[in-house]
């Protein structure tokens, strides 16, 4: 308000000032107006003066600049489906047990321990071949109860004592079942328990080698099963 002010007395001093200036100088020149010379002098020495109103400078408007946020787009990220997959069943291996032999001779004891028990069929039902001899069927053993007399040995083959289990100084105990015709023949050996190949070769050629008094329902000679441990020590 007080800026205004002052811009309106500084312009009207400027008009008085002005305005007595020209009425001096008119009053001072009359006696020259009849000349004609005069009057170009003063044509060509009038000072013109024009007004020009100040105007206070407009401040600058600032535009407001608004500030845009990036849209950010979510993508989902798919989900990978674990697929688990059953972990297999490793066959746990049979242990052997090894028996430290008692003495380094090559003396081979063989101790059997003779039982007899039922099994189950162990004829064959697959057709032969042609051009090959048809074996005869194995016989049906007869049940433990029914026996009215065991088998016996008639010949008792002894096993051979495995020449590289010797020199390991090893012992070991095989536990077979023969099965034994009514003629008293081995037709078939089976190994119960294991003590490695080598000894269980011996065992199985032992008792093929062997004769058997067969066993007897009513005095007549049957098939039976013959189940006994073969022993491998060293003396």
């Amino acid at each position: 308000m007080t800026r205004q002010l002052n811009a309106e007395v500084f312009d009207s001093c400027i008009a008085v000032l002005v305005g007595v200036s020209l009425t001096y100088s008119l009053f001072a020149m009359i006696p020259l107006l009849s000349s004609g010379a005069w009057h170009d002098r003063l044509k060509n020495s009038l000072l013109i003066v024009e007004l020009v109103e100040l105007k206070p400078p407009v401040p600058p408007v600032r535009k407001q600049v608004e500030k845009i946020q990036p849209v950010v787009k979510k993508i989902p990220i798919p989900q990978k489906k674990i697929v688990v997959k059953p972990q297999e069943k490793l066959a746990q291996p049979v242990e052997e047990k090894i028996v430290e032999p008692v003495e380094t001779r090559k003396e081979v004891q063989v101790q059997e321990q003779e039982t007899v028990e039922t099994a189950g069929v162990f004829e064959s039902t697959e057709p032969e071949p042609e051009g090959i001899p048809v074996q005869e069927p194995l016989p049906v053993p007869v049940p433990f109860f029914k026996l009215t007399a065991t088998p016996r040995f008639l010949h008792r083959e002894t096993p051979v004592f495995p020449e590289s289990m010797k020199l390991l100084g090893r012992s070991a105990s095989v536990k077979v079942e023969a099965l034994i015709d009514d003629t008293g023949m081995v037709r078939k050996v089976t190994i119960l328990k294991s003590a490695g190949e080598i000894f269980d070769q011996a065992a199985i050629e032992a008792f093929l080698k062997s004769t058997f008094i067969p066993g007897k329902v009513d005095g007549n000679n049957v098939a039976v099963l013959y189940r006994t441990h073969v022993n491998f020590r060293l003396k």
